[in-house]
């Protein structure tokens, strides 16, 4: 099925709630900080994949098609999420960085790319940070969102995940932490961050950014387990709010194991409906997600901020 180019009134009248009662969880992925209105936005995950490209090839690239052509037949037409290719793989292209050079080199590397001290918080951070949220989830590595609600003046504790899960020490700890700052917002960041220079190396290593394949394999051996994966707090606010992925690939294994554990198990009157926002949806993912209740309209995030900030001031 195509996904809808219109949000219909009846899903704005339960978005508009949800988030007046504080019962919707934004998740951003790479497609919030995407460049628009003539501004340029932070590389894309392909784009971050052609620059690690050039270091193991030694070449400049434009783009994918200096690379390789791809010819598709028309047979394949119908399954066009079958007819891609590694380039553009960021966790496989990381995963040979990481090897042919070393991980320290590749975090390197990736802050070179991702440089967002040089771009400001895009309009949709900044409406996302004015609203009155208990949890933003975001995959991204960037601290465009933080400098957003600094910007906002709104509190908030950033929680970073670490690529291990976290021992019975470091969970209790934090658990007791997020209860104590509830209900402040939490700014969950399931991919890890990049930490300000002055951090101990430790703290670097431990909450660096989940980018190669074998992190995304090692964060899902632990994802859905209790005490070790998701924080169980956090957990609680997936399962009582509707979700709302801004940008967001829902082909992710890690949030597709996050939600088989943790949503699709309760009884289907428990579930809330959520939403996804995209720009043009794969029909297959369309149609596989909204058999979940998870219902993706093929419109631009941009666009979304500013009819979400209108219909909110009105």
């Amino acid at each position: 099925m195509a996904a809808p180019v219109k949000i219909t009134e009846a899903h704005w009248t339960l978005i508009l709630s949800r988030i007046r009662a504080s019962q919707c969880v934004p998740f951003l992925g790479a497609g919030v900080n995407a460049g628009s209105n003539g501004l340029a936005g932070l590389p894309s995950g392909a784009r971050v994949a052609l620059s690690l490209i050039e270091d193991l090839t030694g070449k400049h690239v434009e783009d994918l098609k200096d690379l390789v052509t791809v010819t598709t037949d028309d047979s394949l037409a119908e399954f066009r999420d079958l007819a891609r290719v590694g380039f553009e793989n960021l966790a496989r292209v990381s995963l040979h960085h990481q090897q042919a050079l070393d991980q320290m080199h590749l975090m390197g590397r990736l802050r070179e790319v991702i440089a967002d001290e040089q771009h400001e918080p895009p309009r949709l951070l900044e409406v996302l940070a004015g609203l009155p949220l208990r949890l933003v989830v975001t995959s991204n590595y960037d601290r465009l969102m933080e400098r957003a609600l600094e910007a906002a003046g709104t509190e908030f504790v950033a929680v970073h995940q670490p690529t291990a899960g976290y021992d019975d020490r470091r969970q209790k700890e934090l658990q007791a932490a997020l209860a104590e700052w509830r209900p402040k917002l939490m700014l969950y960041k399931i991919h890890g961050t990049f930490l300000d220079a002055d951090a101990d190396g430790e703290a670097a290593m431990r909450c660096r950014p989940i980018i190669t394949e074998d992190d995304y394999i090692e964060f899902l051996t632990v994802a859905a387990i209790e005490g070790r994966g998701v924080p169980n707090l956090i957990g609680m606010e997936f399962v009582t709010s509707t979700l709302l992925f801004l940008g967001y690939s829902l082909e992710d294994w890690d949030f597709r194991t996050i939600f088989k554990g943790l949503i699709e198990k309760l009884p289907p009157h428990q579930q809330r409906k959520s939403f996804a926002l995209q720009k043009d949806p794969d029909a297959f993912w369309t149609d596989l997600w909204h058999k979940k209740g998870v219902v993706i309209y093929n419109v631009d995030v941009n666009e979304f901020a500013n009819e979400l900030a209108e219909r909110l001031d009105g």
